[in-house]
């Protein structure tokens, strides 16, 4: 601990991104967000793709 920082207010924090897609682009990617959901086990999110675009 000699050598360590310190702890910061940043240390507690937890870090999200928000995307935001129009109809448009989410068709354009839509493969490829339902492909990277399904290989890492994250069915609901490729189901929400579906969901989104009716």
């Amino acid at each position: 601990a000699r050598f360590a920082n310190g702890l910061a207010s940043t240390d507690f924090l937890k870090r999200s991104s928000v995307i935001c897609y129009d109809e448009e682009s989410l068709k354009a990617d839509a493969d490829g967000v339902r492909l990277m959901a399904e290989k890492e086990g994250l069915t609901a999110h490729s189901a929400s793709v579906d969901i989104r675009l009716g």
